[in-house]
């Protein structure tokens, strides 16, 4: 299988000159996502979620990329992307610390699947911390994000 990420940079660049170009072979079922590595991965749902990649790479402090515009306008928010079937509380929390640290109240977390404990960790960050973080099923990212963004370019428009 070929790299999503460069083969969507080539993409991008021949819209700019005005060609439509289709990808053939990019996963399109969850096994077929678990066989990428896991920067190529993290692209997938970050593009998925129409967003950019953290500018630090290695140094991102738990945060890999960020949404563009937000989910409806206001500001973009920090996503964290883990390619596992089971993330659970310490996650969280790292995601908690990685957000408070950059000044953010919101963001999501992306992953196969969460566990009893990440659910539960969310909720009291929530009710008395106040940050909202949302847990999102890879199977649920281009549906939910995609649906958002199109409302914010309604907005815009």
């Amino acid at each position: 299988m070929s790299p999503p990420t460069g083969c969507r940079l080539v993409q991008h660049r021949l819209s700019k000159l005005g060609f439509r170009a289709e990808i053939i072979g990019l996963p399109r079922t969850i096994e077929e996502l678990k066989q990428l590595s896991p920067i190529e991965f993290q692209n997938w749902v970050i593009g998925a979620a129409g967003g950019r990649v953290s500018d630090k790479m290695s140094r991102d402090m738990g945060i890999d990329g960020y949404t563009f515009y937000g989910l409806y306008g206001e500001r973009e928010y920090p996503i964290a992307v883990k390619r596992m079937d089971r993330v659970g509380r310490i996650w969280v929390d790292n995601f908690e610390t990685a957000i408070r640290r950059k000044g953010y109240n919101k963001g999501y977390i992306v992953a196969f699947d969460f566990t009893k404990d990440a659910h539960e960790e969310v909720a009291r960050a929530k009710s008395q911390e106040g940050l909202d973080i949302e847990l999102v099923k890879v199977d649920e990212i281009s549906k939910r994000f995609r649906e958002g963004f199109m409302e914010t370019l309604k907005g815009i428009q």
